[in-house]
Formats: structure tokens, sequence, C-alpha cells
């Protein structure tokens, strides 16, 4: 390796949405370099914003992550003294797939002017109606043709379906659209067994169980607990699902896991391995997430103990500012938004304090994990 050329988000050509970057190699070299220069730069490549210095050997077939030294270590040991988010996890899920959303995801005013009957409607996110310890549902529904039959969820028949005549009507007259469908060189009819089956549906259990939901690309970690049962579907306006192994599996994990998950420390963490993407997103997929270091509590340690209830009782807090939130107006909003600020930097000082990040080390992480009003999932 002799240099990266990285332009990052800044998009290099015009009226196209693209990442470039450039890599420089040299086969068959009589000598191997230890150090190469990796580039950050603002569109045009004499236009370096950032330059550091990557030991050759450090490249390995993991991800790649390049930030200066001070950066690298904190992030190392982070790592290195806290277990992955995927020893907790019996699963991280994403959403279903539809394959035709314009068509088979309807807003809630639709369905009522048209009269659309609502037992194979479920509501659905979309992935901006995640947000940070709460959900803001967008009044949209998904057309789930899904019953569960003999202890599985099976496919309803067309001619059950045909019971719900609006519903119906609307999917006959796209039916040439919705046969068209394909997923991995499959049709619809060959994944579901209906041309007006569901690309992906995943296990609907999954969806029914209690589980953390983050928008899958988000400037800052946009965490929240679901307990109502979404669905939700991929793409750049999906989401995924954490669900917590059997171990875990109590109301205090989640909430703690989510106070730990929407601190600054992780947006450090998830900043170091995720690219970003237009307009200052990161990805939060499985690829991402499963690599986060979780701080884990000896319950034996009293002072541990004691941290994990603050999360905890903090995260509570949380959810129910935001619950709050939703229906406040004037100064109670302004009242609200400065206890969700307050409340926000406890926790972010508690975990700073569980993962013992020093006063100096708070100074690189927040660098790095800078928050604005206009913060947002996409």
């Amino acid at each position: 390796m002799l240099e990266i050329l990285d332009f990052g988000d800044t998009g290099v050509f015009r009226h196209a949405m693209n990442y470039p970057c450039i890599l420089i190699l040299r086969r068959n070299a009589r000598t191997k370099s230890v150090f190469f220069p990796y580039k950050k730069a603002d569109g045009y490549p004499d236009r370096v914003i950032e330059e550091i210095s990557v030991e050759q050997e450090g490249l390995s077939e993991d991800v790649w992550v390049f930030a200066p030294t001070e950066e690298m270590e904190l992030y190392e040991r982070l790592v290195a003294q806290n277990p992955p988010l995927q020893e907790w996890v019996e699963r991280i899920f994403t959403g279903v797939q539809s394959g035709a959303d314009k068509l088979l995801v309807l807003n809630a005013q639709e369905c009522k002017r048209r009269k659309y009957e609502k037992e194979m409607l479920h509501p659905i996110l979309r992935g901006r109606d995640i947000r940070r310890y709460s959900v803001q549902w967008g009044g949209r529904y998904i057309f789930y043709p899904y019953m569960r039959k003999e202890g599985e969820y099976q496919i309803v028949d067309e001619r059950e379906l045909k019971e719900n005549p609006a519903l119906y009507s609307h999917l006959s007259s796209h039916r040439s659209r919705l046969s068209e469908r394909v997923w991995f060189d499959q049709t619809a009819e060959e994944l579901s067994g209906a041309w007006y089956g569901l690309m992906y549906i995943g296990d609907p259990e999954w969806f029914a169980s209690r589980k953390l939901i983050t928008p899958a690309l988000s400037s800052i970690p946009n965490f929240t607990l679901d307990e109502r049962g979404y669905l939700f579907f991929t793409g750049t306006a999906g989401g995924y699902g954490l669900i917590l192994s059997k171990e875990f599996d109590s109301k205090e994990w989640y909430l703690y896991l989510l106070g730990v998950l929407n601190s600054k420390v992780t947006e450090f963490c998830i900043k170091k391995v995720s690219p970003m993407f237009s307009g200052g997103f990161y990805k939060f997929n499985t690829q991402y997430l499963k690599r986060l270091p979780i701080r884990h509590i000896d319950f034996d340690n009293p002072e541990d103990a004691k941290m994990h209830d603050d999360v905890v009782a903090l995260v509570e807090r949380m959810l129910r500012l935001h619950k709050c939130l939703k229906e406040a107006k004037g100064q109670e909003k302004k009242t609200l938004e400065r206890q969700i600020a307050r409340t926000d930097r406890q926790i972010d000082d508690l975990v700073y304090h569980l993962y013992g990040v020093t006063q100096k080390e708070r100074q690189i992480v927040e660098g790095k994990a800078e928050r604005s009003q206009n913060d947002q999932a996409t």
C-alpha cells in the first residue's frame, strides 16, 4: 500500500451520490513500506483536510479504522476491555421488505379515505420515525397478509384476501407491478407463495418481542425501546432491532443497554468503524453494531451495581420525559427539553465513569461526538 485518498461524503461526480476512495498500490514491491499516508480530501485530490500515518501491518481482513493515534489508542482500549455487543444479543435483525413500498406502505389518511380494511394492515416505522428514547410514528401501515396458523405464520389465501374488498381492489389494480418484484433472483410468488406476498418478513415473533430499535442510518445514536411490536422496513429508510440473549432478558438490562448505546462513548465508537454517508450519516447495521464495546456489570461490586441502577433510573426518566414532550407546547416544552439535555449529560457522565474514560479522553470523545438540534436519522 502506498497511499489511500478518501473523499468521504463530499462527492466528486456532479449530480450523483457517491463515496469515492482511491487506493494506490504497488505490485511486487521490493521493499515493504512500514507506514503509508491515509488522506481525507474535500472534493479534490489537492484539498487534503486531514492526513494520518498508518502502519502497514495494522491492516487485516477486519474493518480498517483510520484515526489519529490518540483516538485509536482510546478506541482500541475500549474494545479490548469490554465485550462486544454481539455477546449480549440473541439477534440483530432488519425489518420486513415489501419490494414495492409505494404500493404496500399506506398512510393513515389514505387508508381512512379509501376505507381499507385494517385486518391486514400493521403500523410500520421508517428510520426517521425512530428517535432517541422515543418513537414518532409517521402514521404509516404496511400491507401484511400473514396469519398465525398451526403454530406458524402463513400467507393468507387469495380467497381470504378478497374478504377485504377495498384493500383487494387496490392490490389487484397493481397486480402486474407486484408480480414483477424480484429479490435475490426470485419473484414475490416464489418467495412468499402469492403475487401479493412480501419479499421478506423475517420471524414475526421477533417484531412482537421487546427489543431495542435503531434507524439504519443516523448522524448520532438514536436508539429506543420498543415494547409495542412495530414492524419496520429495510433500505435507507429502515431500521434494525436488537433482542437480548436469555441471560440479559429483563427490562432493566434493556434500559441499561439503551443508556449505553445512546451515549457519547457509543457515538465515538460507531464513528470509528462506520463510513460516513451523505449528510453526515453513519450506518447502524449489524456489521457495525455487533462490534460496539459494552461495559459488563459486576453486581458483586457495590459501585458497579449502583452505577447500573443509576443508568436504569435515568433512562426511565428519559423515556418519561420524551413521552411528555410529544404533547408539550410553549414554555412546558422548553422546560422538558432542558430536563432532557440535563439527563442526557448525566447518563454520559455515568457511562464515562463505567468505561474509565479520563477527562482528557472525554475531550477526544466529544471532539468526535458533537451533537446539535439538527442531528437526526434518515
